[in-house]
Formats: structure tokens, sequence, C-alpha cells
């Protein structure tokens, strides 16, 4: 990583706004017929989402295992 270069950028996240920070492995989990979860049902699921940030990732969880047949595996 000698070589790589980074932008950074700032941004103001006011309340009630939160952050989603995840791997592509949410993205890339993969259905029994191999279609990823992908970036449409990720928004669904967190358009959806209510209550605390920890209910909703326990919901994101779920939905992933839902999604994978239960091969989900968390990265």
């Amino acid at each position: 990583l000698e070589q790589a270069t980074f932008e950074s950028e700032s941004i103001r996240l006011d309340r009630p706004c939160q952050l989603l920070c995840f791997s592509d492995g949410v993205l890339d989990c993969l259905s029994a017929e191999g279609q990823p979860f992908g970036v449409d049902r990720l928004r669904s699921e967190m358009a959806s989402a209510s209550g605390e940030p920890e209910v909703w990732m326990e919901r994101l969880e779920q939905s992933l295992k839902s999604w994978s047949g239960g091969r989900f595996e968390d990265d």
C-alpha cells in the first residue's frame, strides 16, 4: 500500500441521520440461485428499518441468512 493514494472528504450528519458501514460481503451474499443480495435489496432493507441500530443490524443479518439459505458468512 506504499504507492496507494487516498482521498478524504468530510460531511456533517445531523440527527436523526445514521451512517451504515458494511463490507462487500453484504452486497455479494448469494442466494441459492446464485443471485447477489445487491444494493437495491440493501436499500430496501434499510428504508424499512426502524428502532435502534442494533435492532436493524440484527434484522439485516437475518435477511442475509434468509437470502442465502443460511449460508451467510459474516466476515
